[in-house]
């Protein structure tokens, strides 16, 4: 066991590497996090829309919305995710040794080039897609029920109420999914 504690772990890595060593592989997930956002709510609100044409959709026609959104979503976020968790994951080398990845492109170029699309950027994401369904398929209508119980029919959802929702409906999918 490399680390005894969180703490341990933090005094560790910021003695031996610097405080940078924190944030190494931020930058993939900080560049998808907001197109991430806006994709699964747009093929959210699309998929409740269009196929199932409601304007007060059920819960189960949300969840589906939900999870065929986050499914959507996971697909794109798995090779941001490979490249964080690699990039996380390397040490300092030997004193001369330079590092295995120089930055974020540089690590998809080589995960690209030695392990192929499928076997680099896509092994073993079938768990996150199952993982982001039911996180998809539990937001979405939690947010929803949330709303019709703070709200009348018709009246806007805002300021601290929205915030209620939303964390209410966050905390639900994390607990579930």
């Amino acid at each position: 066991k490399q680390y005894r504690s969180v703490f341990n772990c933090f005094r560790l890595v910021t003695a031996k590497e610097g405080v940078r060593a924190l944030y190494k592989g931020m930058s993939p997930t900080l560049v998808s996090f907001l197109p991430l956002l806006s994709l699964r709510a747009g093929t959210n609100d699309m998929i409740k829309y269009v196929f199932f044409g409601a304007y007060k959709p059920s819960y189960l026609q949300l969840s589906v919305a939900g999870a065929s959104a986050a499914a959507l979503e996971s697909l794109i976020l798995v090779p941001t995710d490979v490249i964080k968790i690699r990039l996380q994951n390397q040490t300092l080398p030997a004193p001369g040794q330079p590092l295995p990845y120089a930055g974020s492109l540089h690590c998809a170029k080589m995960i690209l080039r030695k392990e192929g699309l499928s076997n680099g950027f896509f092994l073993g994401s079938s768990a996150t897609v199952m993982r982001q369904l039911v996180y998809g398929a539990t937001l979405f209508p939690t947010f929803e029920y949330l709303r019709r119980r703070l709200t009348r029919d018709g009246e806007q959802l805002v300021g601290f109420r929205k915030l209620l929702c939303g964390i209410g409906a966050g905390v639900s999918a994390a607990v579930v999914g």
